[in-house]
C-alpha cells in the first residue's frame, strides 16, 4: 500500500472472523499517542482506521458510472478517541454504531491498541465465507494535532481518494 505517511506513524491491522463477528485489531505507533477530539461526523480528521469492503469483486467504479456507495459496499471509521473521550464507530450510510460494536482502546506511551468485534448482522456484505474474495481497503489516520489529519497509511492503494473509488481497493481472499 502507500499512503502520504510520514516517518512517525507504523501500524499492524489484523483481521479475524467468525459466524457471527468480523474481528478488527490495530496496533498504531506514532510520536503523539490518540488525537482525536472531533464529533462523530467529522472523526476521519483525527486518528482512526477506516475499513472498506464490497462483497462482489467484480463490482467496479466504471460499472457504476459515478462515485457512489451500493447495497454491497460497508465503510467503518473506528475511532480510538473522539470529542468525548471515548471511542466512535461510524458506518457508512447508516450513522453512529458504537453501540453495536464491541469495541476496547488501550492508549500505550507511543501509540495505541484498539480492538473491535463488527457483528455480521450489520454488514452489508456479510454472507461470505472461506475462499471468497472482497475488495477491500484498510486506511490508518494520524493526526498530531486536533482538527486535521497529517498522514493516512494505505493497506493496498497509493491514491488518497480510494475512501471514493472500490478500483483503488486490493482484492483481500478469506482464509
Amino acid at each position: 500500500g502507500g499512503g502520504d505517511a510520514p516517518v512517525d506513524v507504523s501500524a499492524d491491522l489484523r483481521i479475524l472472523y467468525d459466524d457471527d463477528n468480523l474481528y478488527l485489531g490495530l496496533k498504531v505507533t506514532n510520536n503523539k499517542g490518540m488525537v482525536n477530539k472531533n464529533h462523530e461526523y467529522e472523526i476521519f480528521n483525527g486518528d482512526c482506521l477506516e475499513v472498506y469492503f464490497n462483497g462482489d469483486p467484480a463490482t467496479t467504479f466504471k460499472k457504476r458510472g459515478v462515485v457512489k456507495w451500493i447495497n454491497s459496499d460497508d465503510k467503518f471509521i473506528l475511532a480510538p478517541t473522539s470529542i468525548n473521550g471515548k471511542p466512535v464507530v461510524i458506518q457508512q450510510g447508516i450513522g453512529v454504531v458504537t453501540d453495536k460494536v464491541k469495541i476496547a482502546v488501550k492508549e500505550e506511551k507511543n501509540g495505541y491498541i484498539m480492538e473491535a468485534a463488527i457483528p455480521r448482522t450489520i454488514l452489508r456484505a456479510n454472507n461470505w465465507k472461506t475462499g471468497d474474495k472482497l475488495r477491500f481497503e484498510a486506511a490508518i489516520t494520524d493526526s498530531d494535532k486536533e482538527g486535521s489529519y497529517r498522514s493516512k497509511i494505505y493497506w493496498s492503494s497509493e491514491s488518497r481518494r480510494a475512501w471514493s473509488n472500490p478500483d483503488l481497493w486490493g482484492v483481500a481472499e478469506i482464509k
